[in-house]
């Protein structure tokens, strides 16, 4: 815990009339994932990068932040138990990593961090409550020509597999175990995994969930043996620039069974649209862009989820997630500004290429 004074921390304090714009920005340039929003020195609430993405999508991006910030913040009051109380709320919202401390008339004396901003701004927390369960057994159909040789997530990118690359990505997060499903040549599987992460296996940091048949994209689940709460769900062919550790706050923060990782995704229909009712034309839209959202194969799930599935059970997320909804677990999504690409056709593989640099 790092502990600074407000005259110290001006880039952080923002008035609730900000533009959403302005505050995505700042957001971007700050070290801590946390604005505090006040008014003529007193504590208003606070802007997290899952309040924007929750609430200001919907906004147009000139709106003010008033109706997307937390009123309701929690902080503790400048006295002598400061440091313990902010500890206390620490450990326990993993979540919080700024706290205001304020005087008994709310006014912003001081601001605690959860890590140091000089010289811990670029490490991430302990995750090790959290499993990662890695989804790489499919056939990689349409890239048939390539898969018949190779496994897709085997695929080399800047002459190593993606999938060496993933975990080595990952690993910056200490997660409590990695979990890999296999099924479509798994002895080729482990035997590049062998030699390319020989360290992880024998420390038993990662392990092989095995499939005797395909088990869709949700079924290896329910062969996990863990006793961590939540649970991380990587598409072994999905590049992406996202810090997960955003999409795990937000998943904790907000208490859901399932988090789904969207984006949005644009279509131009090059033609006019004519919109109709029963009886009549109700209006005309000239080559318009529809807007939808698309799941990019990233998944944060309560590992409670395992009940829901039938032993041995092919099963895929979609169908997985809409059985969750209809028990009544609370499915959110996690809305992503951030590069994320499928290579699973020629295409996008081109794509992914070309660049991956950017992309991961």
């Amino acid at each position: 815990m790092n502990i600074k004074k407000i005259h110290e921390l001006k880039n952080f304090l923002v008035n609730s009339n900000l533009l959403i714009d302005k505050a995505i920005d700042k957001l971007n340039n700050q070290q801590a994932n946390c604005l505090i929003v006040t008014k003529k020195g007193k504590l208003k609430g606070t802007l997290t990068d899952s309040d924007l993405r929750r609430k200001g999508f919907f906004k147009e991006k000139k709106d003010t932040i008033t109706s997307v910030y937390n009123p309701k913040p929690k902080y503790v009051f400048l006295n002598s138990s400061k440091n313990f109380n902010c500890q206390k709320i620490f450990d326990a919202f993993s979540f919080i990593d700024v706290i205001p401390i304020v005087s008994k008339k709310m006014i912003i004396k001081e601001v605690a961090f959860r890590r140091s901003l000089e010289n811990d701004a670029k490490k991430t927390k302990n995750n090790n409550k959290v499993d990662v369960l890695i989804l790489a057994g499919g056939l990689g159909s349409r890239l048939k020509e390539i898969t018949n040789k190779i496994p897709k997530p085997l695929i080399p990118f800047k002459k190593e597999p993606y999938l060496v690359k993933l975990i080595n990505k990952i690993e910056k997060y200490n997660f409590n175990k990695i979990y890999i499903s296999l099924f479509y040549m798994k002895e080729y599987f482990q035997n590049i995994l062998k030699k390319n992460l020989s360290n992880k296996i024998l420390k038993n940091e990662i392990q092989y969930v095995l499939e005797n048949k395909p088990l869709g994209t949700a079924g290896s689940i329910k062969k996990i043996k863990n006793n961590n709460q939540n649970i991380l769900i990587l598409n072994s062919d999905v590049i992406f620039n996202l810090n997960l550790q955003l999409l795990i706050d937000d998943h904790i923060y907000n208490k859901s069974f399932i988090t789904i990782a969207i984006k949005p995704y644009i279509v131009k229909i090059p033609f006019g649209v004519i919109n109709i009712d029963k009886k009549s034309i109700k209006n005309f839209e000239e080559k318009p862009n529809k807007t939808y959202f698309i799941s990019v194969g990233i998944y944060m799930v309560n590992e409670k989820i395992k009940k829901l599935i039938k032993k041995n059970e092919t099963i895929d997320m979609p169908q997985l997630i809409m059985r969750a909804k209809k028990k009544g677990f609370k499915v959110n999504y996690f809305l992503m500004n951030e590069d994320a690409l499928d290579f699973g056709t020629y295409e996008n593989l081109d794509i992914a290429k070309e660049k991956f640099e950017d992309f991961f």
